[in-house]
């Protein structure tokens, strides 16, 4: 039974990507310098390619395999929201 995420206090603005996107599993995610880079494989079988850039920090354990809910706005940051109720966070 997956735990309840926690978000800050950014206010929701609206979810983002194409339809396809939510719902999909995420296959890899890459980070290196200021870019964080999300694989995700929607429904249908495509892979879609979600470019964080301007990223500070992440936070996240083994991401790999997690349904993704939904990709949301943010005022303060963008979020993922993992099929087992946690929030993945990537702060620009």
């Amino acid at each position: 039974m997956g735990g309840i995420g926690r978000m800050s206090n950014a206010e929701f603005v609206g979810y983002v990507g194409p339809a396809d996107l939510h719902d999909g599993t995420i296959v890899r995610v890459e980070a290196n310098d200021e870019m964080v880079s999300v694989a995700v494989r929607a429904e249908s079988g495509k892979v879609l390619r979600i470019i964080f850039a301007g990223v500070r920090e992440v936070s996240s354990h083994e991401p790999e395999g997690m349904l993704l809910c939904a990709l949301t706005e943010l005022r303060e940051e963008l979020s993922l929201k993992v099929g087992d109720g946690r929030w993945v966070q990537a702060a620009a």
